[in-house]
């Protein structure tokens, strides 16, 4: 899974490219809907990290004590960065007051992905316990009925779904923690073509879709402005193929990726956005520190 998390780090760059050098020249460089369609693709991201967070975190003894120490790193990670740039000049004028807020991140909704995530953590030795206990077939059916709650029933009449975060919640988390898990229990052998095919479909089909709606000024249901969400049917379902391709293939381990891993960020994060920036770095601290093998 280590060129699997690496693509993952990759497309967050990809996704939040447009955001940091501008629409105007994203516009000027490359046609819209090329704009779109890796949009579209790399969107996936955090669902990828979550789903591999899964499969590795449910065969894995979780402790508090593990908790607490990923909680630290990223809060001193979050603190730090925020105090160097901002003193820096890359980021907001330096403030006391966020400095101390900058050091308790949870508490304080510095990065929206760290309270779920850590909520997760806490609570998955239990979940680990429930898909020790599910049978196969129980476990397809849970899946089902989660899928159709978090994903169909937002992706389809969102006013009256139960998870209102656009997929940015623990909602989402908990679903794909249990899909990437059920992948870990479960082997299944899939021809790797039949899911590159249906992934292709899947992300094509929605960039057609979106880029026709906002090109015809088509916009029933607000819809257009939830297929960049966590939890929209053709992200999850994008999210899910291609990490469920990265099952089948079997990559002998490679030095160079091992080498990648944990500091890949670091070589390549924009200086124009402090967010950016310590999302960046914040995501590669996740994924060096949580996969427990």
């Amino acid at each position: 899974m280590d060129l699997f998390r690496i693509l993952m780090m990759l497309f967050v760059l990809t996704l939040h490219y447009p955001v940091n050098i501008g629409p105007e020249a994203i516009q000027a460089s490359m046609p819209a809907f090329i704009v779109f369609l890796l949009r579209h693709f790399t969107v996936i991201a955090v669902n990828g990290f979550i789903l591999m967070s899964g499969y590795f975190l449910s065969k894995s003894k979780i402790t508090i004590a593990k908790v607490i120490n990923i909680t630290l790193w990223l809060s001193l990670y979050w603190a730090g960065l925020y105090i160097t740039f901002s003193l820096l000049g890359f980021g907001p004028a330096f403030s006391v007051t966020t400095a101390i807020k900058s050091f308790f991140p949870i508490f304080f909704g510095g990065w929206w992905f760290m309270f779920p995530y850590i909520v997760l953590l806490s609570i998955a030795p239990f979940l680990n316990r429930l898909i020790e206990h599910l049978t196969q077939r129980q476990y397809l059916i849970m899946l089902l009925l989660i899928f159709l709650i978090e994903v169909v029933w937002p992706s389809t009449i969102s006013s009256s779904a139960i998870d209102k975060q656009a997929g940015y919640s623990l909602y989402n988390f908990l679903f794909l923690y249990l899909v990437g898990a059920h992948f870990r229990k479960y082997t299944y052998t899939i021809n790797k073509w039949h899911i590159f095919v249906g992934l292709l479909i899947i992300v094509l089909g929605a960039t057609t879709v979106h880029f026709a709606l906002i090109h015809f000024e088509f916009n029933p249901h607000n819809i257009t402005n939830r297929f960049m969400n966590y939890n929209f049917i053709s992200v999850s379902l994008a999210a899910i193929l291609f990490f469920i391709l990265f099952t089948q293939i079997k990559i002998k381990p490679n030095k160079y990726l091992t080498f990648l891993r944990p500091p890949c960020f670091g070589r390549v994060l924009n200086p124009h956005s402090f967010q950016r920036r310590t999302f960046y770095v914040s995501r590669a601290v996740q994924c060096a520190k949580l996969q427990y093998r």
